[in-house]
């Protein structure tokens, strides 16, 4: 799914993995709701990012989610 992902983002931009501390940085999922991770960020100066999680039950992704929008 990153990679389909990737490949729809702006060709002019570069984006570049990000490992699990980075990404546990910006997303406060607890170490037993996530099964897998991958994330990508702009290697410019731009503040994109794709961030993909597969986890344990759903309702736990809207809620880390929605929590970063407050």
């Amino acid at each position: 799914m990153m990679e389909q992902l990737s490949r729809k983002a702006d060709p002019e931009q570069t984006l570049v993995d990000v490992d699990a501390d980075q990404i546990d940085a910006f997303y406060f999922f607890a170490p037993d709701e996530v099964l897998d991770q991958k994330m990508k960020m702009a290697a410019d100066t731009r503040a994109d990012q794709i961030a993909v999680f597969a986890v344990v039950v759903g309702e736990q992704a809207d809620a880390v989610c929605s929590a970063g929008l407050e």
